[in-house]
């Protein structure tokens, strides 16, 4: 009987064991850090917010964020310059192939060039033409293990305001990509060197808008390689002769650009 009454008085500990076990769970699951919350379509403008984050009244801002031997930025910079180009822009830039499958591309200033009064234009470059050292040559190591992504974001932080490299944590570092239905992940995190990806952000009066990568519903980087050297697809842009493909591509960001006016 007393070994029956000993047993009994256990079980009243038990439904306190099982909500300690619960609330741990509870703040376990609410201070560890996830990945992949919620997704962002790769490849494809996005409207993220409703907010003008540059805020300058009545400006629209463009930052477009890469890396000097970026394939994925090679095939962004022909409809960006094109665009750019046709707002009134007179850019110094320079002709370029990709390190990755030797994409044809431009490399923009590296700095801020006022297109107008009402258009501002930045460019971001966070690594170098190889994809192992920072824009002016200091090596990054652990690049299999994280180096990469945290020396770029040191280099974002260095050179950016705040409210981009929120932007560029958000969705990067802390929502999964996706892309033909499959999810990839947070992009920061992604294949055998992860690191900061091409991304382009317009922002102003009417909201903010991000596309990681590419415009693929109009362009590729394999369409760029057939379309010739750079200094050939910058001599046709420049005389008018603008290839279809980056011509598409090209509307789609003037089309962008007027919603956030």
């Amino acid at each position: 009987m007393a070994k029956k009454a000993g047993s009994e008085s256990k079980l009243i500990y038990v439904p306190f064991i099982i909500l300690i076990v619960i609330i741990a769970g509870f703040i376990f699951m609410t201070t560890t850090p996830s990945h992949g919350q919620s997704e962002i379509p790769f490849a494809q403008f996005v409207k993220v917010s409703s907010t003008d984050y540059d805020s300058t009244p009545g400006q629209v801002s463009i930052y477009f964020i890469s890396w000097y031997g970026c394939p994925l930025g090679a095939t962004t910079s022909w409809p960006l310059y094109a665009a750019l180009r046709a707002e009134g822009a007179n850019l110094v830039v320079y002709p370029h192939y990709s390190i990755e499958g030797a994409i044809p591309g431009l490399i923009f200033n590296n700095s801020e060039d006022k297109i107008s009064n009402d258009l501002v234009f930045h460019s971001l470059y966070l690594y170098n033409e190889y994809l192992n050292a920072t824009p002016n040559g200091t090596p990054i190591h652990a690049i299999h293990s994280g180096g990469l992504r945290n020396e770029g974001l040191a280099e974002l932080k260095s050179e950016a305001p705040s409210w981009l490299v929120n932007l560029v944590e958000k969705y990067q570092f802390n929502e999964s990509a996706t892309s033909d239905g499959s999810n990839l992940g947070p992009m920061a995190y992604y294949g055998n060197e992860p690191h900061i990806v091409t991304m382009l952000v317009i922002t102003g009066p009417k909201g903010t808008w991000i596309m990681l990568g590419y415009p693929s519903s109009f362009i590729s980087p394999q369409d760029v390689k057939s379309l010739g050297s750079p200094q050939q697809i910058y001599q046709e842009i420049q005389s008018g002769n603008i290839p279809t493909s980056i011509l598409n591509a090209e509307q789609k960001i003037l089309n962008i650009i007027s919603e956030a006016e």
